[in-house]
């Protein structure tokens, strides 16, 4: 008998938890991490060398090129940083990819821990009582009892099959037969009992493959440090080397949810299968990122394009889950997602687009201070640095509930 249980009524194992990736300590340590290795040096670098023409000595005046930016117009090719905004803002995919590098490390400590936890509760003998146990079996008599009260007993029964003896001649029943019938009858219910126990089932809490394997994010964070890296020099530089490596670090961040679906979509649990295509973000992503060094892409068509596949593929997904796999008892496994993430991040990205292109076109221009501090461009690139994390938060915050059988319990069916 399969007995389903619903899947918040008992959760025998928990994710461990991950509340500390909201914490001050972490966003404190991550800042730290950020400012101390990436931000301060680049600043420091912008102080010593001010107005060197450092660029104008490394790629020649004829080597940079204007990018087209509200804040290029009246830029100066001889400061360290020309566009100082919108290079600037590009800090947040830093610190972003920061953020994922301390997460996934803090994810390889918590999952050797609960490994280690596994691996001790495992060798410590369950302390659950089988459900057909001599606590819960039937009484039965046995040589070792009270003779005294065997006697008495059997005088009790022997006056008993006097008095009715001529009821059980008539229906052409025995007293025998009654004992027999009765036997059997435990005996029926202990094994129906049995069965049920052996074969009953409850839903366990699993890692998703994001927690299960913390390389995925800590690969996409070095890639968003990247990206942030390269835009940073793009904008400070107006050069081609600047412009290829914010193309490349752009293309892998992107992408980054492409190459994890089809981990997502067969995931149950580890096996040799998901640890090869759990390395499918790593070498994609890179392969994205060298190939933009090396062949000369149309970075807009790219764009659109995984971005397109990425709005048609990730609701596909989740309408798998929901409407097949969840529905379905072959697969013995559930999905949750958090699905206001999804369009959020959407809507995020396609703002920043908006920001993108009302900067391109001049309509979205200040050139006098303070206002200059607001630039279209600076909010594309807040804006798409918002809809990357909520892109990963989607994989990262989903829930799975795996159908086991239960192994020791201490009643007959779960509740």
């Amino acid at each position: 008998m399969m007995e389903e249980v619903h899947p918040n009524s008992t959760i025998q194992r928990q994710q461990h938890d991950s509340s500390w990736c909201c914490s001050s300590s972490f966003i404190l340590f991550t800042l730290f991490f950020a400012v101390v290795f990436f931000i301060a040096p680049l600043e420091i670098s912008n102080v010593i060398l001010w107005d060197d023409e450092v660029w104008i000595q490394i790629y020649g005046i004829d080597g940079m090129y204007n990018s087209g930016w509200c804040e290029a117009i009246e830029s100066d090719p001889t400061r360290f940083i020309i566009e100082p905004v919108n290079a600037r803002s590009a800090y947040v995919y830093v610190i972003f990819g920061c953020s994922l590098i301390v997460l996934g490390v803090l994810d390889l400590f918590a999952l050797a821990k609960d490994e280690v936890e596994e691996e001790r509760s495992a060798a410590v003998p369950s302390s659950t009582t089988p459900f057909f146990s001599e606590e819960n079996a039937p009484t039965r008599r046995t040589q070792e009892a009270d003779p005294n009260e065997d006697d008495e007993d059997d005088s009790l029964e022997h006056q008993d099959v006097l008095r009715a003896e001529d009821g059980r001649a008539s229906s052409g029943l025995s007293y025998r037969n009654d004992r027999s019938s009765s036997s059997e009858s435990l005996v029926s219910l202990d094994e129906e009992q049995c069965e049920q126990s052996r074969t009953s089932t409850s839903w366990v809490k699993v890692r998703n493959a994001v927690l299960q394997y913390p390389h995925i994010t800590i690969t996409n964070g070095l890639f968003n440090i990247l990206h942030g890296l390269g835009s940073f020099w793009y904008h400070a530089c107006q050069c081609p080397g600047g412009g290829t490596a914010d193309a490349a670090g752009m293309l892998a961040v992107i992408s980054f949810p492409l190459w994890l679906l089809p981990l997502q979509i067969v995931w149950k649990k580890s096996t040799w299968w998901t640890h090869l295509l759990s390395l499918l973000p790593v070498i994609g992503q890179s392969l994205l990122w060298i190939l933009c060094w090396f062949v000369r892409i149309r970075l807009n068509f790219f764009v659109t394009f995984v971005v397109s596949l990425l709005i048609g593929l990730v609701p596909l997904t989740i309408l798998y889950f929901y409407c097949w796999v969840n529905k379905s008892s072959e697969y013995g496994i559930r999905h949750t997602l958090k699905l206001p993430i999804y369009p959020m991040a959407v809507a995020l990205f396609l703002s920043g687009y908006g920001c993108w292109v009302l900067d391109k076109n001049k309509t979205w221009c200040f050139k006098d201070f303070p206002l200059s501090l607001l630039q279209g461009h600076a909010f594309w690139h807040f804006l798409t640095c918002g809809a990357l994390l909520l892109s990963y938060m989607l994989f990262r915050t989903e829930e799975i509930m795996e159908e086991r059988p239960i192994e020791g319990r201490d009643t007959g069916v779960a509740e």
